[in-house]
């Protein structure tokens, strides 16, 4: 991975004739919706798939925001395709004064497109987690409004997890759970199941952001003959089977790909078939596009 020689986030404004309209990164605004992915080497994992969930955001809050969006995309692609590791995030915000400040005077008083750049950390390649009841999202399927308050529940179990603590290798994720157990999501992260060669993932109509990289976990498992079918079983059954090597877990998203799950509320689970892992990861590298074909 190429290491960036800028350590700070830059933050955009994108203006009514069609150009991005750099402002202080620390402005203060709040998301209506986002979309992020991981740029390596002027190539995404599914671009055109994130592209079409932020359409999709963007068509819920102002259809007109849906017009400007190709040329709004290739002016991000222009500032990300350097062949450096980027972490970009496309933002709708909530207007408020200091933004259109920072716009022409004439722009309509409404939601604003923005892009925030940022240098993509480096992949964390194992993840442990710890479950929680608490769900603090007010938009459970819209990326970017609850961005915040997951950030901030993710950081208040830090301390629970002992397999996390000072360790780059692994990476700390907090899974909401319904009242009854089951598991709903990572806050970052979406959640797959494996047992034998079956998939298992949560529950279509559950409340939650539809994950374009599970989809392609799915996808290659259709493609692969497995069957796939939802989880029922609350998240406690769930760490006894995976601690027993009956069950392996996947934490799955744009920014770090497919990960095993080592462990859940400090327990331990066995090691996943690392052949499996590789071969999902590999096919799902083979849906990178290039940020110049637009």
């Amino acid at each position: 991975m190429s290491h960036h020689p800028i350590a700070t986030e830059r933050l955009f404004l994108w203006r009514s004739e069609g150009k991005l309209h750099e402002i202080a990164p620390d402005t203060e605004r709040s998301l209506l919706a986002a979309d992020s992915h991981r740029v390596s080497h002027g190539q995404v994992v599914a671009l055109h798939q994130h592209h079409k969930r932020f359409r999709d955001f963007s068509r819920g809050i102002d259809a007109s925001l849906t017009e400007q969006l190709d040329a709004y995309y290739r002016a991000a692609g222009s500032l990300l395709g350097d062949g450096e590791e980027w972490f970009p995030r496309y933002e709708i915000l909530a207007p408020n004064d200091t933004l259109f400040s920072s716009v022409e005077p004439q722009q309509k008083k409404g939601p604003i497109l923005a892009l925030l750049i940022r240098p993509a950390p480096l992949i964390t390649p194992l993840v442990s987690a710890v479950s929680t009841l608490r769900d603090p999202r007010h938009s459970p399927t819209i990326k970017g409004p609850d961005i915040p308050a997951l950030a901030c529940l993710n950081s208040s179990t830090r301390t629970e997890d002992i397999y996390a603590h000072n360790n780059l290798e692994v990476w700390h994720e907090t899974i909401m759970c319904t009242p009854g157990g089951g598991p709903v999501e990572g806050t970052t992260t979406s959640l797959l199941f494996w047992r034998g060669e079956t998939l298992f993932h949560i529950d279509d109509t559950a409340q939650r952001i539809s994950s374009i990289t599970e989809g392609i976990v799915r996808r290659v498992a259709k493609q692969e003959g497995s069957a796939i079918r939802p989880e029922t079983a609350p998240l406690e059954r769930i760490i006894e089977e995976a601690s027993a090597g009956e069950c392996e877990v996947w934490a799955v998203n744009a920014l770090h790909g497919i990960r095993a799950v080592i462990a859940i509320n400090n327990t331990v689970l066995a090691a996943p078939k690392a052949e499996r892992l590789e071969r999902f990861s590999l096919q799902r590298s083979h849906a990178k596009e290039s940020l110049s074909v637009q």
